[in-house]
């Protein structure tokens, strides 16, 4: 597995895990109203300041599948932190800070650096490090106040509205108004899909999403998938962020 390719993998994780979800047998739920629903999408998003999750991952592309176990850590406004391993072995580590990155390449004791801004370039999406970091949490983005459209379609709504050059669209169920899915659409007419499973209670913290499986574009008629099967989720709970580039490593340029 190359080091771009785990940098894209890690980006692509980044700009789309954006809420939760569970299935429920229930009755049919009422209808509710516009200022209802604004008022769940808006109670979606939670503060925090620190997030640790470890997960399996399974990545699917036209070139590549990999199977790898990664460990993600935040402290919010200041790192993000990635650990990937495949076969027990540690094969990449990577710090984000609100300025730049650094890439360890641990078989190739080799690392690489860049700014925030190319990390930006590489995945196609003008993000800031905020953003990154609330979408990595869970945080959704919100419509500007109550501008969007809904429609019940069953046992969901499906609310859409657009934001600069984007389209959003979330499926919540009418029961518990939890989103179900995420679609994000660029103006090229590129779509992310985002389906959430497995919501239940973190080892510290609200309920979240254990399962996330992330649809991106690729080529024209195919798309990658990648499933994040968590095994571990806390929030709030202070974590080493160890993270020193050896004097033996090369720098790759």
């Amino acid at each position: 597995m190359s080091g771009r390719f785990m940098l894209f993998f890690v980006l692509i994780v980044m700009v789309s895990a954006c809420s939760s979800s569970k299935k429920l047998v229930s009755p049919v739920a009422r209808d509710h109203s516009k200022n209802e629903i604004w008022a769940a999408l808006q109670q979606h998003n939670k503060n925090f300041q620190w997030f640790h999750g470890k997960a399996s991952a399974q990545i699917r592309t036209a070139g590549e599948s990999q199977s790898v176990h990664m460990v993600i850590r935040m402290l919010r406004d200041s790192a993000v932190w990635v650990q990937i391993k495949k076969f027990e072995i540690e094969a990449f580590r990577l710090l984000v800070t609100p300025q730049d990155y650094t890439l360890l390449h641990r078989l190739e004791s080799g690392y690489e650096r860049g700014s925030v801004t190319k990390l930006s370039e590489m995945a196609g999406v003008d993000l800031t490090f905020e953003d990154v970091q609330q979408l990595i949490f869970g945080n959704i983005v919100l419509p500007e106040d109550q501008n969007f459209a809904f429609a019940r379609e069953g046992d969901n709504y499906k609310v859409s509205f657009t934001s600069g050059n984007w389209s959003f669209e979330y499926v919540l169920d009418a029961s518990r108004l939890q989103v179900q899915k995420a679609l994000v659409s660029d103006d090229s007419g590129k779509t992310m899909r985002i389906v959430f499973s497995e919501y239940k209670q973190a080892l510290t913290g609200p309920e979240l999403p254990h399962i996330r499986e992330i649809y991106f574009p690729e080529k024209p008629g195919t798309e990658g998938v990648i499933r994040l099967d968590f095994s571990e989720l806390e929030v709030d709970v202070a974590k080493e962020l160890k993270f020193v580039v050896p004097s033996h490593y090369h720098e790759f340029e």
